[in-house]
């Protein structure tokens, strides 16, 4: 099964600021979309970024197991300096 978030409400939840309800002590609500779809047993899913429009994001809750998608490192790790 599928679960679809037309509803608008859950895209303006799932849109919200992540970091600025941390750094309130607040839950994320897009963690909620997140549980939902867990709940659902979705894959995963691919959201617009909050910061770069133009960019996307592709989030597994789980992989490499019956069903999932199979992922696995091709080449060296590249270090990333934060």
């Amino acid at each position: 099964m599928r679960v679809r978030l037309g509803n608008s409400d859950y895209r303006e939840k799932a849109s919200q600021d992540r970091q600025a309800a941390i750094a309130k002590d607040d839950e994320p609500t897009s963690w909620e979309v997140s549980d939902l779809l867990r709940t659902h047993q979705e894959i995963g899913l691919i959201d617009p970024s909050r910061k770069d429009p133009k960019a996307w994001h592709v989030t597994l809750f789980r992989w490499n197991e019956s069903g999932a998608p199979i992922i696995s490192l091709v080449g060296e790790p590249t270090p990333i300096v934060l």
